[in-house]
């Protein structure tokens, strides 16, 4: 599940023209690999992996939201 979730977030900020969409881009990709690399270990922490899917939840908000601005405006 959080795989799609991240590929979708990944492929959204690519496509969003905003100045900080390349901030949020490599911010996600490296949270991403970040959760990977603990999901992975032999025993996870899942505090770890609860505050990196929290702060990947925070970005794809404040994405949502700016997208929903910009497309209301339009």
């Amino acid at each position: 599940m959080i795989d799609s979730v991240l590929k979708l977030l990944v492929t959204g900020l690519s496509l969003w023209e905003h100045k900080d969409a390349r901030k949020y881009l490599d911010k996600t990709i490296k949270l991403r690999k970040q959760w990977y690399e603990e999901y992975n270990k032999d025993t996870p922490d899942n505090a770890t992996l609860d505050n990196i899917e929290l702060e990947l939840r925070l970005i794809s908000e404040a994405f949502s939201s700016q997208v929903g601005v910009a497309y209301t405006r339009d």
